[in-house]
Protein backbone atom coordinates (compact mmCIF):
# COMPACT_ATOMS: atom_id res chain seq x y z
CA UNK A 1 0.00 0.00 0.00
CA UNK A 2 1.07 3.70 -0.33
CA UNK A 3 1.33 5.89 2.39
CA UNK A 4 1.24 9.33 -0.38
CA UNK A 5 -1.80 11.26 0.95
CA UNK A 6 -4.26 12.18 -1.81
CA UNK A 7 -3.66 15.82 -2.86
CA UNK A 8 -6.82 18.17 -1.99
CA UNK A 9 -7.71 19.95 -5.21
CA UNK A 10 -4.89 22.77 -5.47
CA UNK A 11 -5.18 26.44 -4.91
CA UNK A 12 -8.75 26.72 -6.81
CA UNK A 13 -10.14 24.11 -4.39
CA UNK A 14 -8.83 25.99 -1.19
CA UNK A 15 -10.22 29.24 -2.23
CA UNK A 16 -13.41 27.92 -2.82
CA UNK A 17 -13.23 26.03 0.65
CA UNK A 18 -12.42 29.51 2.10
CA UNK A 19 -15.72 31.60 0.39
CA UNK A 20 -17.39 28.81 1.44
CA UNK A 21 -17.75 29.78 5.45
CA UNK A 22 -17.01 32.47 7.36
CA UNK A 23 -17.02 30.43 10.30
CA UNK A 24 -13.69 29.67 9.88
CA UNK A 25 -11.91 32.89 9.58
CA UNK A 26 -9.35 33.91 12.47
CA UNK A 27 -10.63 37.34 12.70
CA UNK A 28 -14.59 37.78 11.98
CA UNK A 29 -15.64 40.87 11.09
CA UNK A 30 -17.51 42.19 14.33
CA UNK A 31 -15.56 39.20 16.28
CA UNK A 32 -15.79 40.05 20.19
CA UNK A 33 -12.92 41.03 21.89
CA UNK A 34 -11.94 42.24 24.82
CA UNK A 35 -10.64 39.01 27.11
CA UNK A 36 -6.44 39.89 26.52
CA UNK A 37 -5.84 42.17 29.85
CA UNK A 38 -1.85 42.64 30.07
CA UNK A 39 -2.10 45.59 32.07
CA UNK A 40 -3.63 46.02 35.57
CA UNK A 41 -6.55 48.84 36.29
CA UNK A 42 -4.25 50.58 38.26
CA UNK A 43 -1.34 50.36 35.47
CA UNK A 44 -3.98 52.21 32.82
CA UNK A 45 -4.54 54.63 35.53
CA UNK A 46 -1.35 55.46 36.38
CA UNK A 47 -0.95 55.73 32.30
CA UNK A 48 -3.88 57.67 32.17
CA UNK A 49 -2.25 60.07 34.83
CA UNK A 50 1.21 60.18 33.54
CA UNK A 51 -1.32 61.17 29.82
CA UNK A 52 -2.24 64.43 31.45
CA UNK A 53 0.47 64.95 32.83
CA UNK A 54 2.48 65.10 29.85
CA UNK A 55 0.05 67.31 28.09
CA UNK A 56 -0.75 69.68 30.87
CA UNK A 57 2.82 70.41 32.40
CA UNK A 58 4.38 69.78 28.86
CA UNK A 59 2.16 70.34 26.22
CA UNK A 60 2.99 70.14 22.59
CA UNK A 61 5.75 72.15 20.40
CA UNK A 62 4.88 74.76 17.27
CA UNK A 63 1.35 73.88 17.08
CA UNK A 64 -0.06 74.67 13.82
CA UNK A 65 -2.12 77.94 13.86
CA UNK A 66 -5.88 76.23 13.42
CA UNK A 67 -5.30 74.24 16.47
CA UNK A 68 -4.66 77.57 18.41
CA UNK A 69 -7.60 78.95 16.60
CA UNK A 70 -9.94 75.81 18.56
CA UNK A 71 -7.84 74.92 21.46
CA UNK A 72 -6.88 78.61 23.21
CA UNK A 73 -10.56 79.49 23.32
CA UNK A 74 -10.92 76.29 25.26
CA UNK A 75 -8.41 77.20 28.26
CA UNK A 76 -5.39 75.89 27.04
CA UNK A 77 -2.39 77.87 27.14
CA UNK A 78 0.45 78.78 24.62
CA UNK A 79 3.95 79.18 26.69
CA UNK A 80 6.62 81.52 25.88
CA UNK A 81 8.66 78.55 24.58
CA UNK A 82 5.70 78.50 21.85
CA UNK A 83 4.70 74.74 23.29
CA UNK A 84 0.54 74.56 23.78
CA UNK A 85 -0.33 72.50 27.22
CA UNK A 86 -3.63 71.44 28.00
CA UNK A 87 -5.60 71.58 31.22
CA UNK A 88 -6.41 68.26 32.99
CA UNK A 89 -10.07 68.87 33.11
CA UNK A 90 -10.62 70.47 29.77
CA UNK A 91 -8.79 66.56 27.94
CA UNK A 92 -11.39 64.64 30.73
CA UNK A 93 -13.94 66.18 29.68
CA UNK A 94 -13.09 65.87 25.67
CA UNK A 95 -12.62 62.46 26.72
CA UNK A 96 -15.70 62.39 28.24
CA UNK A 97 -18.23 63.58 25.18
CA UNK A 98 -16.12 61.64 22.59
CA UNK A 99 -18.23 59.24 20.18
CA UNK A 100 -17.91 56.30 21.28
CA UNK A 101 -18.62 54.89 17.89
CA UNK A 102 -18.10 55.73 14.60
CA UNK A 103 -18.40 54.04 10.95
CA UNK A 104 -15.88 52.93 8.28
CA UNK A 105 -17.13 53.55 4.91
CA UNK A 106 -15.91 50.48 2.26
CA UNK A 107 -15.95 50.93 -1.08
CA UNK A 108 -19.07 48.65 -1.17
CA UNK A 109 -21.46 49.29 0.87
CA UNK A 110 -21.54 45.88 2.26
CA UNK A 111 -18.23 46.10 4.01
CA UNK A 112 -19.42 49.19 5.90
CA UNK A 113 -19.10 48.62 9.64
CA UNK A 114 -19.50 50.24 13.02
CA UNK A 115 -16.68 50.21 15.42
CA UNK A 116 -18.16 50.09 18.78
CA UNK A 117 -18.08 48.39 22.32
CA UNK A 118 -15.39 45.29 22.07
CA UNK A 119 -15.83 44.25 18.47
CA UNK A 120 -12.41 43.81 16.54
CA UNK A 121 -12.02 44.54 12.97
CA UNK A 122 -8.75 44.60 10.83
CA UNK A 123 -8.27 47.55 8.38
CA UNK A 124 -5.60 49.76 6.51
CA UNK A 125 -7.05 52.85 9.07
CA UNK A 126 -5.65 55.43 6.56
CA UNK A 127 -3.18 55.85 4.21
CA UNK A 128 0.71 56.29 4.93
CA UNK A 129 2.43 59.98 4.23
CA UNK A 130 5.39 58.25 2.78
CA UNK A 131 5.51 54.62 1.06
CA UNK A 132 8.14 52.04 0.46
CA UNK A 133 8.81 51.67 -3.66
CA UNK A 134 10.06 48.30 -3.91
CA UNK A 135 11.33 49.07 -7.09
CA UNK A 136 13.65 51.68 -6.21
CA UNK A 137 13.85 50.09 -2.73
CA UNK A 138 13.44 53.44 -1.69
CA UNK A 139 10.53 55.55 0.22
CA UNK A 140 9.03 58.58 -1.50
CA UNK A 141 5.80 60.44 -1.15
CA UNK A 142 2.73 58.50 -1.48
CA UNK A 143 1.02 59.00 -4.81
CA UNK A 144 -2.62 58.23 -5.55
CA UNK A 145 -2.01 55.35 -7.18
CA UNK A 146 -0.72 53.63 -4.60
CA UNK A 147 -3.93 54.32 -2.36
CA UNK A 148 -5.50 52.66 -5.58
CA UNK A 149 -3.10 49.59 -6.04
CA UNK A 150 -3.72 49.34 -1.96
CA UNK A 151 -7.28 49.71 -2.23
CA UNK A 152 -7.23 46.41 -4.51
CA UNK A 153 -4.74 44.95 -2.34
CA UNK A 154 -6.90 44.78 0.93
CA UNK A 155 -10.11 43.55 -1.36
CA UNK A 156 -8.35 40.38 -1.90
CA UNK A 157 -7.62 40.18 2.15
CA UNK A 158 -10.04 37.97 3.37
CA UNK A 159 -9.10 39.31 6.65
CA UNK A 160 -8.90 42.70 6.15
CA UNK A 161 -12.92 44.14 6.28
Amino acid sequence: MSTRKKRSGGSKARREIRQQSTKNQVVQPGQEGGTYHPLTDSEIEQIHRTALDVLEKIGIGDPLPEILDHTLPKGCVLGDDNRLKFPKSLVEDLIDIAPKEHMIYGADPKYDYSVTGKKMYLSTSGEPISIFDYKTQSYRPTKIVDIYDAARLCDQLEHIH
